[in-house]
């Protein structure tokens, strides 16, 4: 049972457009025990908008074809959505809700999904407020800034200073969050988010779709951490939605069973029909990015394929028109290369079993993540990571003993291959000589695995 504990000392806590004043309670957690949820400190009433966010995630099948901006509004009316179209902030966008929505037949997905499916061809979003969901332009809702608080003291370094007080730090998990999470939306980044640490949480703010991304990173890196405790088989960690990870589960399991195909000059999307239907999956055209490379839903397909499986060929048949494919809001989503590289997941791998012994950091343990993270950034896609000007990300996360890397998809499967092979292929590690504290080894170029920093799928 969770009993709170009222600490003997007033707190001030100054955020954007927050201030909060008083006592700070924190949760005496039993050993073993799971965090308690993350406190929204902006919300007037919380009820309101958990109501909205639980309409959001219930499963609908959608048919929209030749509907606009007002008629969405009158279809999420029909489950319980008050929903309010920011005229004003539309209009600056060139739009009215006269604006026709994109075609989309989908069925059992989410609320959240198809809200996200319709919105973002038109360059549009939401967030909720005040138990009403507001349709708006993005620079709109990345202003919209809600604040929450987290513990994470299970997921903090601490150190012992020489007079035998005990401290946490917080720099190895901001880092993380910061470098990963959507980065360009936090402060040290230009954008408007900030994050401070206190007495056990996290005071961040961000926006609503920000703190969803924040929550999923710190499951996942909880889930890493009982992996090494439990001393279980290592495996990469999704920070996904459920309902993504469900399908992927689905997909994979689809990509065992091989087909043919034969197509003479048949138009993309009847192409893109034929392979769903086989499958059984869900396929979106990305229309829009279609256009930047000269393509359209009728582009002719002339492909003869045979055992096949479904990532296979889906990329036999794409890579020829620069087009690929992402895993997206529960369903397949056919799009430009050049979008589908500035679309980061963000995956924890447990590595606990991969670091070599090296100098202990403050607050954390005496691993050398160095030689493991060049090994990846040299090998898998080297012009893709942010030290040499890609989008890619790749952080240590001392406590859990984990990379918390963000990439695309594809080449999130190329690292699990990489990490795979390492496990199965290394030397093994020597003891260190009792009570010492060895350098790590000389670092060693790592030939590049086959086809390793080539795009394939997740399956």
């Amino acid at each position: 049972m969770i009993r709170s504990m009222l600490l003997g000392c007033a707190a001030l806590l100054v955020v954007p457009g927050v201030l909060l004043v008083g006592y700070v309670l924190l949760a005496d957690e039993p050993p073993g025990g799971e965090p308690p949820a993350p406190f929204d400190a902006t919300a007037v009433v919380p009820a309101a908008n958990a109501a909205v966010e639980e309409a959001l995630d219930r499963s609908v099948s959608a048919d929209f074809h030749e509907q606009d901006l007002a008629d969405l509004v009158s279809y999420l009316s029909h489950y319980g959505i008050d929903a309010y179209l920011d005229e004003r902030a539309v209009a600056e966008a060139g739009l009215d809700s006269d604006a026709p929505l994109r075609t989309l037949h989908v069925n059992d997905v989410s609320l959240r999904s198809v809200l996200n499916l319709v919105l973002a061809p038109l360059d549009l979003t939401y967030f909720v407020r005040d138990g009403k969901l507001h349709i708006t332009t993005q620079d709109v809702a990345d202003m919209e800034l809600v604040v929450m608080v987290y513990r994470v003291d299970d997921l903090a370094g601490r150190y012992t200073n020489k007079s035998g007080q005990s401290f946490v730090t917080f720099d190895d998990l901001i880092e993380v969050i910061t470098s990963t999470v959507t980065p360009g939306s936090w402060h040290e980044f230009g954008g408007p988010g900030t994050v401070q640490g206190f007495q056990g949480t996290l005071v961040v703010s961000q926006t609503g779709r920000v703190h969803q991304e924040i929550q999923r990173l710190l499951t996942a890196l909880r889930e890493s951490r009982k992996t090494e405790l439990a001393g279980a088989a290592p495996k990469p960690i999704w920070a996904e939605r459920k309902a993504n990870l469900s399908v992927m589960r689905q997909l994979e399991e689809k990509s065992k069973q091989p087909a043919d195909f034969e197509f003479a000059e048949v138009p993309l999307d009847d192409v893109m029909a034929a392979v769903a239907d086989h499958f059984g999956v869900q396929i979106v055209l990305d229309v829009r990015a279609f256009e930047e490379v000269g393509i359209s839903e009728d582009t002719p397909v002339t492909q003869r394929l045979r055992q096949v499986t479904l990532p296979a060929a889906l990329e036999m048949l794409l890579q020829p028109l620069s087009l690929t494919h992402r895993i997206d809001d529960e369903v397949v989503q056919i799009t430009s290369i050049d979008v589908a590289d500035t679309k980061m997941a963000v995956v924890v791998y447990p590595v606990a079993d991969l670091v070599q012994p090296g100098e202990a950091k403050v607050g954390g343990k005496g691993q050398d993540f160095d030689t493991l993270i060049e090994a990846v950034t040299e090998t898998v896609a080297p012009d893709t990571w942010d030290e040499v000007g890609g989008p890619g990300t790749i952080n240590e996360h001392w406590i859990t003993s984990s990379l918390v890397v963000g990439q695309t998809q594809a080449l999130h499967g190329s690292l699990a291959r990489l990490l795979t092979g390492l496990r199965k292929l290394r030397a093994p590690l020597p003891e260190p000589p009792e009570g010492a504290n060895p350098k790590p080894p000389p670092k060693q170029a790592l030939p590049a695995p086959d086809k390793i920093s080539k795009p394939g799928g997740l399956f």
